[in-house]
This record gives C-alpha cells, structure tokens and sequence, in this order.
C-alpha cells in the first residue's frame, strides 16, 4: 500500500496551569492522546491582547469554540473547551479561572441538543449563589432532579412560575395536537412531558425535569434569571447542532453569494433533483394531495407537508433540518420553492414520508412533534393522521419497555392479574423514582419482570412486593393512587397458588363397616 501522512491538530488541555492531555482532531478523525486526563482539564485560548477579559466562553470542543469565535468576532473573550464532557472537577477549575483571571461573566455555549442543555444544568448547579445553592441529585435516562435550598423564597417563586408558564403551553399545546383536554392527570404522555416540583423541608425544594431539549431550556433559561450566582451566567445556543455546523453554513453563505452573485441561495442542502421536481397543484398541500395521499396509504404510509421560512440574513436552517429529518427515518418525498412577500424571507416547502410500521416510529413522532414548536415552520398534517403515529408510537414504545409477553398458564384469572400488575408497576415505578424510592422502584421492576414467566407471587417476589408497599404506604401523594390500588388488588389474586400448582386433596379412607367374618375358604 502506498504511505499516506495522516495530520491531526491537537489541542493542549490543561489543569492549573500544566498539560495534562491533547484532544485530537483530523479528517474525519477526532479522539485524545493516550494517557491524556480529561476529567478535570480544559483547552484554553489566549486571553484577548491589550484589555481584560469580559466574559469565559465554554463549549464542549475546541473546534466548536474557535467556530464561535469566528462567528463573534470582536468581543474580549477568554474561550474554553471541555473536550466532550463537563464533571465536577471541570465546574471547579472553570470557576477557579473566573476568580483568578477576575472575569464577571461565563457564557454557556455548549451543543444546541439535550446533552449540551444538560450541560448547562450542571454549569448552573455548580455556579449557585450560597444565597439559593443548587445540585443536581438524579441524572436519570428520562429525567434530571434539581435540588435548591433557598432561605428566601422569592427566586424559587419565580422560578416556578416561569416553570408554570412553561406547562400551561405545553398543555395546551398538547391539547390542540391531540383534540381533548391538556390534563396531566388522565394523560401519562403529558404529564412526562411538565416540569414537576415537590417541597421537601422548610426551605429545600426539588424540580424533576424530562431530559428533553425543551424542558431542560425552559428549566436552565427560568433558573438563570430567577436566582443568584456567583458569577453572572448567560446560555447561548446555536442554530445548528453546534457552532461549527453555524459556521460552516455561514461559510457556505458567503461562498454562495460571491461566486454564483444572483443566483437563488435557498437551494443548498439538497440535491438538484428536488428542485427539478414539477410543482404540484395547490403547492403540495397535503389537504390537496389526494391522489399521492391514497397511493401513499394503499403502501401503509404517511405523508405531511412542512413549510419552513427563514431569514436570508441568517444561518440557514434548511441543512440541519434536512439532516435531522432523513437520521429519525423521515423521507423527503417532495420540494419546492414558495413565494414570499416578505423581504429577504426564504420559504421552503417539503412533503415528508414515512412509513406506519417503521421501527423509528417514536423518534419520527417525537421529531414531528418538536418541529411543530419551532415558529419557522408550519406542519400541516390532517389531525386523525397525527393522533394516529402517536398512539402508534406509544403503543410501539410501550411495547418495547414491556419486553416479552406473558408465558401463559393454567389460570386465565392469574394472566390477567400478571398483565393489571405489570402495567400498575410502571406507573408506580416511575412515581417511585420521582419521590427518591430508586432501590423499591427497582425492585418492584424485578418483580414484574419475573412475573412474565411466573404466574404466582411467591417467596422473595411477594417480600419484595410487600417491602414496596410498605414504603408506599408511607408516601401520602402515593398510597391512594389508582396504579397502587390496582397493584393491590393483583396481588391479592397472585398471592393464591394456580390450579396446577394448589395442593392436591386426596379422599379420607372411610373405615370398614361392621361386617361379620365370612367363612374362610
């Protein structure tokens, strides 16, 4: 084989003043340098010639940190890297350089996604005022715990009600998508969508947020504003995934405009054949598409119509939306350009397809669902369809947590008490965990998920069952429930045997009647 030069720009990462580890990154390349500790280190820019700095600018690469820089330039910054990850150790030698270096400001500039809002939380935990001091107490796959205590209960009022605000408009939302009432008390998906909050002691309150990109934006945008910290604290997010991908777009902009002049720039991100394509009557409205719409459901699939219009003078949208689009396991079926009226407005038409039975079917909602929120774009998608991919959706994911189905036994009145305790157990299970409960959240998981082959409640299941309950009955928001009371009653039916394993009576031998002896033969 021929020799090839690979190249690679590494990035000093360093921990009170000294190397400690090189973050890589080449063509289509990126890692660290073996041996290098990155658990408490961080890339540092030169600090700006001639004037102090400003503000601390930390995002999660080196990469994406210089794209910032190019995107903004001019301001007196300071610019670090946490090389992927933000621990405690990174939250104090970021705070040791805001002390040392006497900057006012640190701007959180992490990934425009749910890790990099998570991020943020854990910045704003570790920068907490001793008036409001903040933590986060449960990094949990589908929610996040934030523990404040605040003698003073003015920020934490505040915070509260910008959190409200935050449900009201998810609610109602919920409930213009769905066509029924936005209650979170007959609605599961709704109420894993809200913010919850719960008061622990006199003055110590929790906040259980969904680890999604909106609850966890509303969540740290509320909390910057409405508590103190040692340092003032700005969230700054990209359009894009991230501030290379701005900056590449930005580039690709300007290339577009200085070599190609007048022609149309709302192209790019896709390939010619899409804008080849012939309108179609009406502009693509779904609402007109009937033929396309009947071919599309006589082959079990979906499709909607986006419009999506954005400003010429910023960074596109259109790229990242298509990428975003074609990963969850959307297709783009048709586009076209719109007239505008408004002045230097770029509008976009896409009809999206998929298909019903796709294993992706929750991403694909969840990524529909999330561009209804975006104000540059307009979903238009009949309402029986979106109801539909949604309770598909559900039912797709619900089946998933499930796992496999029930063993069947000899007692249909046992399979049935086995299915009402499995689905109760995850409800509670998920309450559980909300009310700090993990080792009885776990162990009623146990359980249920012995009780797919055993049809009984037996030994070490029921004492854990009866543990839990226990606890329960302890948990005043919990005990009366209805996922409780019906775990109840499907104990009561587990706890007895099943007709192939109940102990089997024989006949108690009569004694023999009072006969006089015959003759003996």
């Amino acid at each position: 084989m021929p020799a090839r030069t690979y190249v690679n720009t590494a990035f000093p990462a360093y921990h009170e003043g000294r190397v400690v580890g090189l973050e890589l990154k080449g063509e289509g390349f990126k890692g660290q340098a073996p041996e290098s500790q990155f658990t408490r280190s961080l890339w540092l820019s030169k600090p700006p010639e001639g004037r102090p700095a400003a503000v601390l600018v930390v995002s999660e690469s080196a990469l994406d940190t210089l794209s910032y820089a190019q995107l903004h330039p001019g301001e007196s910054a300071l610019y670090a890297s946490t090389a992927g990850t933000l621990t405690q150790n990174k939250i104090f030698e970021l705070k040791r350089l805001l002390s040392e270096e006497h900057i006012p400001a640190v701007r959180a500039a992490f990934d425009n996604d749910t890790q990099g809002h998570h991020f943020d939380t854990r910045l704003l935990a570790g920068l907490a005022s001793e008036q409001n001091p903040m933590k986060v107490v449960r990094e949990h796959e589908h929610r996040l715990t934030v523990e404040i205590t605040a003698a003073h209960p003015a920020g934490v009022q505040a915070l509260s009600q910008h959190l409200k605000s935050y449900n009201d408009q998810t609610a109602r939302q919920y409930a213009q998508e769905n066509g029924e009432p936005g209650n979170p008390a007959s609605s599961q998906t709704l109420r894993d969508e809200l913010i919850h909050s719960n008061k622990l002691g006199a003055h110590t309150y929790q906040f259980h947020v969904p680890m999604s990109r909106e609850a966890l934006g509303a969540f740290n945008q509320a909390a910057s504003q409405a508590l103190a910290f040692e340092h003032r604290v700005e969230l700054v997010k990209s359009q894009g995934k991230d501030w290379n991908q701005d900056l590449k777009q930005d580039q690709l902009q300007r290339v577009v405009l200085r070599e190609l002049g007048g022609v149309d720039d709302d192209q790019y991100g896709f390939g010619q054949q899409h804008w080849d394509n012939p309108p179609i009557e009406g502009r693509g409205k779904i609402t007109q598409l009937h033929e396309a719409q009947a071919q599309a459901r006589s082959q079990g699939e979906r499709l909607l119509v986006v419009e999506l219009r954005e400003s010429r003078d910023a960074v596109a949208l259109l790229p990242a939306l298509r990428e975003n689009i074609e990963r969850v396991g959307l297709t783009i079926h048709h586009a076209i350009k719109l007239e505008s009226n408004v002045p230097r407005e770029i509008a976009t038409e896409l009809t999206l397809r998929y298909r019903l039975d796709s294993p992706q079917l929750p991403a694909i909602s969840d990524a529909l669902d999330a561009l209804r929120q975006n104000p540059q774009a307009t979903v238009i998608e009949p309402v029986a369809d979106a109801a539909e991919r949604r309770q598909l959706a559900i039912a797709q994911e619900q089946q998933r947590q499930a796992g496999p189905p029930l063993v069947p036994s000899d007692s249909p009145t046992h399979d049935l008490a086995r299915q009402t305790f499995i689905k109760a157990a995850g409800q509670l299970v998920h309450d559980l965990r909300e009310s700090a409960a993990n080792l009885d959240a776990a162990r009623l998981q146990e359980v249920s998920r012995q009780l797919v082959k055993k049809p009984e409640l037996s030994g070490l299941n029921r004492e854990n069952v009866d543990k839990v309950l226990a606890v329960v009955d302890k948990l005043v928001n919990l005990k009366d429930s209805p996922a409780v009371q019906q775990l109840r009653q499907a104990v009561q039916v587990l706890g007895n045997p099943t007709p192939s394993t109940a102990p089997k009576h024989e006949a108690t031998p009569q004694p023999p009647e009072n006969r006089r002896p015959g003759p003996r033969i």
